[in-house]
């Protein structure tokens, strides 16, 4: 017993040592003022902008000392074990594709660092491995996208390394899974497809160099590319310039060729927004000579998302203008007139996420908080059929082939692993291409609650919880909203949040204006000038959470990611005393600086521009940063960054961690995780890497609502 009691103490010390070791240095202060339409700003931390030998220095310091946090904590080892188990216990499918006869998917196993693609024909039978991405190129390598040819012979897919998304495209025999010998790099956003034919792949591909960064994405050109031949004599086949894109050269543009058809899309996009400009053109024009002759079918402002189906001269489109939960129209591609479109689906009372086209019809899914539903719709009768679900959740892939019958899908929700199944008729069939997961999670359970915002809009809040959970407040829980773009915060089944949950945690996900649950009008209500709307519908959430039991004020945190930041970052510093902490997982949170990054032109129809009154009225409202005041409690904080994003700057957490380190007065920590070698939110990340993210993330969110064995040592 002496032995074991000096053993602990000397590990004790260690831990002190290792605290104290990992001091973080408080951020140099190097003041720099901007003045917009009148009124001056400074920011003491622009200079992390460079992101130079001290901001890297300075983001060591920062990591080292909140790791070792987490280590000193006593019940921080047994939980990145549990998380550890949990993400093992799941066998994960994604990125499902028919193609003929042949099924292809994206697979991670227990013990897989990376998911590998997989083929196996669609009527059942042997699997084979076509790519494993960290034997081609190293630990961190992920497949990107990949696309089959319509023979089957050939396929192109993308890999990037360390979550960058700096992919570079590969070719492939699928037949004996033998590599092409070329390669092309600066496929980012290369979105490839082939030509009806199989001969040919047409890929989008970034410029070779850039001065600004926010140039980076700018001048993107459309090549075609005969696999087996030299990329150096790809033809440039459009630009957006060629196109006529009214978004100008930040347009992100891309082709669709069709595997039964004799015409070709193209599509120019800000890169995060939902509408695009489509274009249609004959194929063999695409594949001539001389630059295609491309007709317009959408403007902007028609308000048309999703990809078109083209059926033999006719198209159909998912329209949201004057629709907010989107209609389907077609139109006649012989002389293409989307003002005199003939509607085919009008619109519906859920949202319609998805549509693909089948011999047998037209599959679409439609969609609100509490569940999907999928429907075929005749080509010739427009008479819908529903498809019976096995049980309320989210379709993650609609996968059709248009010469072929049938639907193939994933579907999962909090409590329900992914699965994939094969729709015929009206009837689902489970494709088991995955175990079952390997932890008893049958005390598990979902519910839907509606909060009250401000202005009296119902706010949906999906709660994820112990089925014998007391509702008496002392439940510690972690709520995300994300509320941005007009994508909707669907349930999903993630093991990272299971160890939480079975030990008594509560998981909820605040549907939030800005996102898309309620179609483009609930995106409307958070976007620009009414971005407030977000992170007010946020709040309430919380407050009703506390009324109904299922957490209290002294027991939640708030979580963030990515244009969730905003958020986030936003009830911090407008309700400092709502929250026992929050945690921002690459967030925006300079709002006011966001346009002059890789990323930011193309956020500018989302949140604004500062070349504007408006605009940066806008931005200002919604720009954490500038609204930390110095002597406020605020909450714990915990803010994790990817070196390699590109997404949105990993200096723009780092500032903000900087500023709320030197502001607050409460005593609570704000601690900055680094990951050096990943990219934006996870991306590219191993599952170990995953697993030690949540373990942090829900080890922080305990250590704030004050679990004992998650106090760390001072």
């Amino acid at each position: 017993m002496r032995l074991l009691s000096n053993l602990r103490a000397v590990s004790a010390l260690l831990l002190v040592a290792d605290l104290a070791s990992a001091e973080a240095p408080a951020a140099r202060v190097a003041n720099v003022t901007d003045t917009h339409f009148g009124e001056t700003l400074t920011d003491p931390y622009r200079w992390m902008e460079k992101t130079g030998p001290e901001f890297t220095k300075w983001a060591h310091d920062q990591d080292n000392a909140t790791r070792a946090r987490f280590r000193s904590m006593s019940g921080y080892a047994a939980f990145v074990a549990e998380e550890q188990r949990a993400y093992q216990a799941e066998t994960r499918i994604s990125a499902l594709q028919r193609n003929g006869d042949l099924l292809f998917y994206e697979r991670q196993g227990a013990t897989d660092a990376e998911p590998s693609l997989f083929v196996r024909p669609r009527a059942g039978g042997p699997e084979r491995l076509l790519v494993n991405p960290i034997s081609l190129a190293g630990p961190t390598a992920n497949i990107t996208l990949y696309a089959p040819s319509p023979d089957n012979r050939t396929l192109v897919y993308a890999v990037a390394e360390g979550g960058s998304e700096e992919a570079v495209l590969h070719f492939l025999d699928i037949a004996t899974a033998k590599p092409l010998p070329e390669t092309i790099d600066r496929a980012r956003q290369a979105v490839p497809s082939w030509s009806s034919d199989s001969k040919f792949v047409f890929y989008t591909r970034m410029k070779a160099h850039y001065t600004d960064a926010e140039d980076r994405f700018a001048d993107l050109v459309v090549f075609r590319h005969r696999p087996g031949s030299d990329p150096g004599g790809d033809v440039a086949i459009v630009t957006a310039q060629s196109l006529g894109s009214e978004l100008g050269r930040h347009a992100w543009i891309y082709v669709v060729g069709l595997p039964d058809s004799h015409y070709v899309l193209a599509a120019a996009n800000s890169g995060v927004s939902a509408e695009s400009e489509w274009f249609v053109a004959a194929e063999s024009e695409v594949l001539g000579p001389a630059m295609a002759h491309w007709r317009r079918l959408s403007h902007l402002a028609d308000k048309v998302d999703l990809m078109p189906i083209v059926h033999g001269d006719e198209a159909w489109l998912a329209v949201f203008r004057d629709a907010s939960n989107r209609k389907i129209v077609s139109i006649d591609l012989r002389a293409p007139d989307l003002m005199h479109a003939k509607i085919v689906v009008p619109e519906q009372p859920t949202v319609l996420r998805n549509f693909a086209a089948a011999s047998d019809g037209l599959y679409a899914n439609y969609a609100d908080p509490v569940g999907f539903r999928l429907e075929r719709i005749s080509y010739d009768t427009g008479i819908r059929t529903d498809v019976p679900m096995p049980y309320a959740g989210t379709i993650v892939d609609l996968a059709t082939d248009p010469r072929k019958a049938g639907a193939s899908i994933t579907l999962n929700s909090f409590v329900k692993p992914i699965q994939a199944f094969d729709v015929a008729g009206a009837s689902l069939r489970d494709l088991k291409l995955a175990p079952p997961f390997g932890m008893d999670i049958s005390q598990l359970a979902t519910e839907t609650i509606y909060a009250a915002a401000a202005d009296g809009t119902k706010i949906p809040v999906t709660v994820f919880h112990r089925r014998d959970m007391d509702r008496d407040g002392s439940a510690p829980a972690v709520v995300d909203a994300y509320g941005a773009y007009g994508q909707a915060s669907d349930e999903f089944f993630n093991p990272g949040f299971v160890p939480f949950v079975l030990r008594g945690g509560v998981v909820a996900e605040a549907h939030v204006r800005g996102g898309g649950e309620y179609g483009e009008a609930w995106h409307v209500a958070g976007k620009g000038a009414t971005k407030p709307n977000t992170w007010r519908d946020f709040i309430a959430a919380i407050h009703r959470l506390e009324e109904l039991g299922f957490t209290s004020r002294s027991k939640v945190s708030g979580i963030g990611i990515s244009a969730g930041g905003i958020m986030i970052g936003r009830t911090v510093t407008e309700a400092p005393d709502l929250l026992a902490g929050a945690i921002m997982w690459a967030p925006i949170t300079n709002a006011i600086r966001f346009e002059t990054t890789e990323g930011g032109p193309a956020n500018t129809a989302e949140f604004g521009s500062t070349e504007s009154k408006e605009g940066y009225a806008a931005l200002r409202a919604m720009d954490a940063y500038s609204h930390v005041v110095p002597g406020t409690r605020y909450p714990a904080v915990l803010i994790t960054i990817g070196m390699n994003d590109h997404r949105v700057a990993p200096w723009m957490g780092a500032e903000m961690a900087a500023r709320l380190q030197a502001a607050t007065t409460s005593g609570k920590p704000v601690a900055l995780r680094v990951d050096f070698e990943g990219g934006h939110h996870m991306l590219g990340v191993t599952k170990d890497d995953m697993a030690a993210q949540f373990a942090d993330t829900f080890a922080f969110a305990l250590e704030a609502a004050g679990a004992p064995e998650f106090q760390p040592l001072h």
